[in-house]
């Protein structure tokens, strides 16, 4: 019978989640500006085929489909962080109580 290992990872910290985060939609912004550029110049040509705007446009959806994803996930992330504030809040509050009340929380 295996063992299951449920804490494979220690969670991120408050800084580290939003880093990632960040990185994650700087990507995606610049994934999106440079794909805008490219559709630009491609709509530009007249003599560029349909086939390569249209790759251009669905590359352009795709990438603003990513980036509502990246929002999305920042939002989570910032209740996430809103979360953890409280329960912090919450035990920093606990503590001061059982000091204060001979060690009975």
């Amino acid at each position: 019978m295996s063992q299951q290992n449920t804490t494979t990872q220690p969670p991120r910290s408050a800084h580290q989640l939003a880093s990632d985060l960040l990185d994650g939609l700087e990507a995606g912004v610049e994934t999106i500006k440079g794909l805008r550029a490219i559709l630009a110049l491609v709509r530009r040509d007249e003599q560029c085929s349909s086939y390569l705007k249209d790759i251009c446009t669905i590359g352009l959806g795709q990438a603003e489909f990513v980036g509502g994803n990246l929002e999305d996930d920042m939002k989570q992330a910032d209740a996430e962080l809103f979360e953890l504030e409280r329960v912090a809040t919450q035990s920093g509050n606990a503590e001061n109580v059982s000091q204060h009340e001979g060690g009975a929380a």
